[in-house]
């Protein structure tokens, strides 16, 4: 599935920075690639510089296969008059652009819910799904267990195991809103902030559950980390933070419309108070805004409480009549 639709180059990176080396801004592009083996006729073609190989070595054979233009980030490569050759500064960051865009730009459509921290992205983004679904909404998920919606699998292939390439991202996004979803919750890892594969994507609600020292041989350093997870907040409307978290007030420095959650910290907006935990599961008390409910949950696992406070969270910074999730909440505890 394509889904995109043909845009002449000159528009497609219209309020983008870049420089045409060679060719003609009205030359028509009709898809996209960054995998010169999946060029087709009328494609732009993007030279990403990888951690094993370099997108630049395989211009030619993309152009054999039909690449009308192509971005890249060296120009010193001599390149057929009639292929149009744009330059820019970050062919990653051009990638997400071009795809938002040639896609209609959908996470403006659709809202967008990103889940990141070191643990419970599955988890929560499970959870948060059943609790859309529970207030009558239509929602996707993408991630670990896949492209999901409902019963469906939006079947769309990715080159990385959670989240996907921008492009990819974008196809997927096209699949989800044209089978109905209104919500899409995606996880996003470290290594996709930093690899500019959510750029240009508006996000409704960002959802840190936690940070732990991980991932330090592709950072480098912890403040790295922080750095790449800080990504996701200045991308979106709302944040919802684990206040028992120590990077929470990062976070929270970051963003002004936040609601935080947490099991420790009396001054979290959703607090789970009286928590505890006997014969395989675990009791407490919801507290939000100063309505209190009762939960059970069918494990001694305090991971899934924090679970179910994150979810909880987004359904109340997005503004939904919270009361029916609520009750429903109380009677599985019953």
């Amino acid at each position: 599935m394509r889904g995109g639709l043909a845009m002449k180059l000159g528009g497609l990176l219209s309020g983008y920075e870049y420089m045409l080396i060679q060719g003609n801004p009205e030359t028509e592009v009709e898809d996209i690639s960054y995998d010169s083996r999946k060029v087709t006729n009328g494609s732009i073609y993007v030279c990403i510089t990888g951690f094993n190989t370099d997108g630049h070595n395989y211009i030619a054979d993309a152009i054999a296969k039909g690449a009308v233009a192509v971005i890249v980030e060296d120009d010193k490569r001599e390149i057929a008059n009639h292929i149009a050759v744009i330059k820019v500064e970050n062919a990653r960051n051009a990638l997400a652009f071009i795809s938002a865009k040639f896609y209609g730009s959908l996470s403006k459509e659709l809202k967008l819910i990103g889940i990141t921290g070191t643990k419970g992205k599955t988890s929560t983004a499970d959870m948060l799904n059943q609790f859309f679904d529970k207030l009558g909404l239509v929602s996707g998920i993408i991630g670990s267990k896949g492209n999901l919606l409902k019963d469906k699998t939006i079947d769309i292939s990715k080159n990385t195991k959670t989240t996907p390439e921008s492009l990819e991202l974008n196809k997927i996004l096209c699949g989800m809103r044209n089978e109905g979803a209104t919500h899409v919750i995606l996880e996003v890892t470290s290594h996709a902030l930093a690899l500019h594969r959510v750029d240009f994507c508006s996000f409704e609600t960002g959802v840190l559950t936690n940070l732990y020292p991980d991932h330090l041989d592709f950072h480098k350093t912890m403040d790295d980390y922080k750095q790449a997870k800080l990504k996701l907040f200045r991308q979106c409307k709302h944040a919802v933070v684990n206040a028992d978290d120590s990077f929470a007030q990062d976070v929270l420095k970051e963003h002004k419309h936040s609601i935080t959650y947490g099991i420790h910290n009396r001054h979290a907006d959703v607090r789970a108070a009286k928590l505890e935990q006997r014969n395989g599961a675990t009791h407490f008390e919801l507290d939000y805004f100063g309505r209190t409910f009762p939960v059970r949950l069918n494990t001694e696992n305090r991971f899934d409480v924090y679970n179910v406070l994150a979810a909880f969270s987004v359904c109340c910074a997005q503004g939904y009549d919270i009361s029916g999730l609520a009750s429903w909440i109380a009677e599985e505890a019953e």
